[in-house]
């Protein structure tokens, strides 16, 4: 009978938690919205863009969390590429630094392997 209490205590505090990622999801939409009625520049308009696929899977996450799982793989992806543009942009008058680039570098890898490694062990579930 205690099991039964404990369990319906973890369910109400994932269900807070799970309101919680929805209520802040929805705040950061809406001052992405208040952002987007002023915006000026194209810069700004990425920035929006940015903020939205961040907060994707925080709001995906108590509907769907295989929805919010490629939500959060989509972001780090994104992330990643613009850290790659940005490290390896040549511009004149800025000096190179390969440690930045390492650094980029081994973010992108660590993703990957982190998706193959997640890929195969969802793999290897279905088969037991």
């Amino acid at each position: 009978m205690e099991g039964m209490h404990y369990r319906k205590l973890f369910d109400l505090i994932i269900s807070w938690v799970m309101a919680y990622f929805v209520i802040i999801g929805t705040l950061v939409l809406v001052c992405l919205a208040m952002l987007v009625a002023v915006m000026a520049s194209a810069s700004e308009a990425v920035m929006v863009a940015a903020g939205l696929l961040a907060v994707a899977p925080a709001v995906a996450l108590p509907f769907s969390t295989r929805v919010a799982k490629w939500l959060l793989l989509l972001a780090y992806s994104g992330l990643a590429a613009a850290l790659m543009w940005i490290a390896f942009w040549s511009r004149a008058g800025v000096a190179s630094v390969p440690l930045i680039k390492s650094a980029v570098v081994a973010f992108a890898v660590l993703l990957v392997v982190r998706v193959v490694l997640a890929w195969r062990n969802e793999g290897r579930a279905r088969k037991h």
